[in-house]
């Protein structure tokens, strides 16, 4: 009768650790480099995003050179010229633009947020600031969402509705930014 070696149950927990064990003497355990500066690339103004199917919106890259408002109020005065490209967009079936522009607003809304804590406005102030940018993140993700699904979840989009919604919270903001 042929014996074969026993398997002792200590192998299977052993065999794991040895194989990583030579995977990292193969590929070496040396540090990551440190990563390298990236060259900025040639600013540009907002019109010029009119055709950029594919434009990676989540990448820094995305935002690099995109002028950046200075004060709240200017940031302001941005969301609501974006904000009426957007509506000009979608009233004229132009849904890749306002894809960008929406895209933009979300830039902005980074913006904003950090206008909103160096005005170091009072609490109470701080917090319904936030509460309005919420609320416009929220208005421009709705439309976000739809534009990606395509002309049908446009249409049963209330595009006025939203923008009251806007309104009020850029108002709110204004009183903050004063």
């Amino acid at each position: 009768m042929i014996r074969f070696p026993v398997v002792t149950p200590i192998f299977p927990a052993i065999l794991p650790a040895c194989l990583a064990a030579a995977c990292l003497a193969i590929a070496g355990c040396e540090p990551a480099p440190a990563p390298q500066p990236r060259a900025q690339p040639a600013a540009h103004g907002h019109a010029d995003h009119a055709d950029h199917a594919g434009h990676d919106h989540a990448s820094p890259a995305a935002d690099a050179g995109h002028k950046h408002p200075e004060t709240l109020a200017a940031g302001l005065t941005e969301l609501e010229t974006t904000w009426a490209e957007v509506k000009s967009a979608l009233a004229a079936g132009e849904h890749e633009k306002a894809d960008d522009r929406v895209h933009m607003v979300g830039h902005l809304l980074e913006d904003l947020e950090g206008l909103l804590a160096k005005a170091k406005p009072a609490a109470d102030a701080e917090a319904a600031g936030k509460k309005a940018l919420e609320e416009i993140f929220s208005c421009f993700d709705t439309l976000d969402v739809a534009v990606h699904e395509g002309p049908e979840a446009i249409k049963k989009v209330d595009v006025e509705s939203l923008g009251g919604r806007i309104g009020e919270a850029v108002k709110s903001l204004k009183e903050i930014a004063r």
